[in-house]
């Protein structure tokens, strides 16, 4: 398997340059080629996701021959069906801004939440979940004539299962990053998959 990203490293952001090399470490042993730093020159022509092997050339000329492709860039917003009163919040990247209340900016009683939203650190899977806490409290708070209350966007958070015995972590108030064993243990031997049946009463 071979990554191509134009990004210099893994992980971009800030995380360690332990972590990033523990991760660089897990993904050698599984056989990933990464090539970081440059791009295809030009999209393959068959469609992703679809078996047909092809050869590819990156912007630094490495020639990558597979059978099949996945893009994994690109997510763009999906904020454009709001009404030109709401849309007013809408950034030029297709994100929404928000107060610290999670108000949707011009706005008294509409928010927004998860990765829709303008917050950093909204890109991570989970901080959706504590947005939707925050805006649950806020509405009752409306309703009751309370307080309404700021988010506090989570310290750096991230779990990356490499299959269900490896990967990285790095948890709040943790000094030193998780290894494969933390990892398994919290994410990666069921991806959730547990946490989420539970929720929706599935067995």
């Amino acid at each position: 398997m071979t990554i191509v990203d134009p990004i210099d490293d893994v992980l971009s952001g800030q995380y360690s340059d332990a972590m990033r090399k523990e991760l660089r470490r897990q993904l050698e042993n599984l056989g990933v080629n990464l090539l970081l730093g440059t791009s295809l020159t030009e999209e393959p022509r068959t469609p992703p996701g679809v078996a047909s092997t092809f050869t590819a050339v990156t912007t630094s000329k490495d020639k990558i021959t597979a059978d099949i492709w996945f893009r994994c860039y690109g997510v763009v917003p999906n904020s454009d069906y709001l009404s030109e009163d709401l849309g007013q919040a809408r950034l030029a990247n297709g994100h929404l801004d928000v107060s610290p209340e999670l108000h949707l900016a011009g706005q008294k009683t509409v928010f927004a939440i998860g990765d829709l939203t303008a917050i950093p650190e909204a890109k991570r899977g989970g901080a959706a979940g504590r947005h939707a806490e925050v805006v649950a409290g806020n509405i009752g708070a409306l309703i009751e004539g309370g307080e309404l209350a700021a988010y506090q966007p989570a310290p750096p958070l991230i779990l990356l299962p490499l299959g269900p015995t490896g990967g990285v972590s790095q948890l709040p108030g943790q000094d030193d990053f998780g290894g494969p064993e933390i990892t398994s243990q919290i994410k990666g031997h069921d991806m959730f998959a547990d946490r989420y049946a539970e929720l929706f009463n599935l067995s």
